[in-house]
Order: structure tokens, then C-alpha cells, then sequence
């Protein structure tokens, strides 16, 4: 199953208004700033962080960052899942501009076109864990399968 995905979206949309991080050198010069995560919070009590990324030059975020266990955002937990990226991505997308219809525009054209994207896999990904389980029958045999791995 898919257990962690990190990865952006491309989608114009208003910027997230989750504040900033910067680091300040000892002049009172800004070193470097970056735009905070948010956590976006499912039925489950479950969550993602999101995060508004580039620019547009006119206000406008181009793509939404997003980063965690999405088998476990859609479904309460991560003990097994699907290893369907585009559709986990399209449900967690879908469940996120539910979440937040007054910023990202419930059904908008931009929401129709990155949907698109998503299930044609134009997205890009940063890091993706994948779990898979293995039932070697006994102790014995879990033992000799790690022992072999390494």
C-alpha cells in the first residue's frame, strides 16, 4: 500500500493563509522564508499537511503542496490500502477541497482541471513510501525472511 506521499499539485488557487517561518541573521537581515503547513484534519482525526506554493506574480499560489499517509487520511488507518496513487491523490484532493470549499472553490474550473491532471498522474512527487505485508507463516520464518533481507 501507499503509506506516505509528498508532492504538489499543480493548481492555481488563493494562498493558504497559514503564515510564514523565516530565519533571521544576526544583522536583522532575512536569511530565508518559507510559507508554514497547515493541517488539514479528516473525519477520522486523521490529517495532511497542505501548504500553498509558488506564484503567479499576481497574489495567486500555482500549486498545493501536500505531505502524509493518505490510505490513512480517507480511511482511519494504515493497516492496509490500495497502491492506487492517482486514485489515493484524486480521493484526498477531493476530500481536501471539501474541507475547504470557500478557499479552494468547490468545483471550480481549476479544481476540475487539477483533478484531471491527478488522474493522468501530472503531479509530482517528492518522496512516496510504499508498505507492502508479507504472511511467512511463523516466527521461525519471520526471523530467516528479516535475516535474508538485510
Amino acid at each position: 500500500m501507499i503509506d506516505w506521499f509528498r508532492g504538489e499539485i499543480e493548481f492555481p488557487h488563493d494562498p493558504i493563509p497559514a503564515g510564514r517561518v523565516l530565519s533571521i541573521e544576526a544583522t536583522g537581515e532575512i536569511a530565508w522564508e518559507c510559507v508554514k503547513s497547515i493541517d488539514c484534519r479528516s473525519s477520522h482525526e486523521t490529517s495532511l499537511k497542505i501548504r500553498s506554493t509558488g506564484g503567479n506574480g499576481e497574489g495567486r499560489a500555482t500549486a498545493l503542496m501536500i505531505d502524509g499517509n493518505l490510505c490513512k487520511f480517507l480511511q482511519g488507518h494504515n493497516v492496509f490500502g490500495s497502491r492506487d496513487l492517482n486514485t489515493l491523490l484524486l480521493l484526498s484532493f477531493r476530500k481536501i477541497c471539501e474541507l475547504y470549499p470557500d478557499h479552494f472553490g468547490a468545483k471550480s474550473i481549476a479544481v476540475y482541471a487539477a483533478e484531471a491532471r491527478i488522474k493522468k498522474g501530472d503531479y509530482k512527487i517528492k518522496m512516496l513510501d510504499i508498505n507492502e505485508l508479507y504472511d511467512v507463516g511463523n516466527d521461525a520464518s519471520v526471523e530467516a525472511w528479516l535475516h535474508a533481507a538485510g
